[in-house]
């Protein structure tokens, strides 16, 4: 989409941060916790339950907000209505609020979402390995495939634990005769004053 507007405009689109350019709302919204939720507003429907679920009734008719046309038009004065309202709770709580109204929404995961994620947890992409310096977190191939098994990540070793192995190898490269380098005839910038 924002490809789309440069190559109409040959402007480059101003930045929107999360904010879909074509659809309002459709972005990330902070919430009372710190956190932030995706809070997507596809069609008039939704714009009717987002209303609702916010208790805002008061805006859903409103010319200035009726409409996905009006909506894009309007947008410095509605998202900050929004926000506001987001703000007044925490995450968890908007993620079990808005889809019993039926509005589309997830949230924008934190390192420790990550880490505690159930696909991460049980397709073992985070492994635990001993190194010189005590156990570390390491992430492994995300994919896992029953014939072609991804080679494990190694934990690192010693520094210098490679070195008679690196200088065998060094050793037996044959050495290469290169011809002398010939002076050049002037420096690239001699004769220039500043």
């Amino acid at each position: 989409t924002r490809i789309g507007e440069f190559f109409a405009s040959g402007v480059p689109p101003a930045r929107m941060g999360s904010a879909n350019p074509n659809i309002v709302p459709s972005q990330a919204f902070g919430t009372l916790d710190g956190s932030y939720i995706l809070v997507s507003v596809p069609g008039e429907a939704h714009w009717q339950r987002l209303c609702r679920a916010l208790e805002i009734e008061n805006i859903r008719d409103d010319p200035r907000f009726s409409t996905n046309a009006a909506r894009v038009k309007n947008r410095a004065e509605l998202i900050p209505i929004l926000e506001e309202r987001f703000r007044n709770k925490p995450r968890r709580w908007w993620l079990i609020h808005l889809p019993r109204h039926g509005v589309p929404c997830s949230y924008v995961a934190c390192f420790e979402d990550v880490v505690r994620d159930l696909h991460i947890v049980q397709s073992q992409t985070l492994v635990e390995r001993e190194t010189p310096w005590g156990r570390v977190v390491m992430v492994e191939a995300p994919w896992k495939f029953s014939r072609t098994p991804a080679v494990s990540v190694e934990a690192t070793h010693f520094p210098d634990a490679d070195r008679e192995e690196i200088l065998g190898l060094v050793r037996q490269i044959e050495p290469v005769e290169s011809s002398p380098v010939e002076k050049p005839s002037a420096l690239p910038l001699e004769g220039i004053k500043v």
